[in-house]
């Protein structure tokens, strides 16, 4: 399987996969899955079978939006969770792709996110979240 034109990035904001496709993650129980797409500000949502099922997201610090989105993780739930770079969060959706909070805010204190790059979800439903920006993980409960 691939979807996109391999080794040929589409053009930012096109619309077309992938622009700098970033983190894939999968759905346990359905395997659908999502990829953050860093120059597109957005994320795809495809089903098991590969057939684009929606994206959502455009370039923006408004909820739902991003500056350069690159993780991705499932909680036990089927949540979307998506680290927002230029953010400074980590932004959690539904399976529909509906906004639901922010998680962290611009700093390097407690609670504050500087550069999330990858996170991850624990058997226990925490958040994890690696920061570029203070060289530390953080790692979030009741996301």
């Amino acid at each position: 399987m691939t979807i996109g034109n391999p080794g040929q990035s589409a053009p930012a904001m096109s619309g077309i996969p992938f622009a700098r496709p970033t983190h894939v993650a999968v759905e346990p129980n359905t395997g659908n899955f999502y990829v953050a797409e860093y120059r597109n500000h957005r994320v795809s949502k495809f089903n098991s079978s590969e057939t684009f099922v929606k994206s959502w997201g455009s370039y923006g610090s408004a909820n739902g939006n991003f500056t350069y989105p690159w993780g991705v993780a499932i909680d036990s739930n089927d949540n979307v969770f998506v680290s927002d770079v230029y953010g400074h969060r980590v932004q959690k959706f539904d399976v529909n792709g509906t906004f639901d909070r922010k998680i962290g805010s611009f700093g390097s204190g407690n609670g504050e996110l500087y550069y999330p790059y990858g996170i991850g979800i624990d058997s226990d439903d925490r958040l994890y979240v690696a920061e570029w920006g203070t060289e530390r993980v953080s790692r979030f409960t009741n996301t």
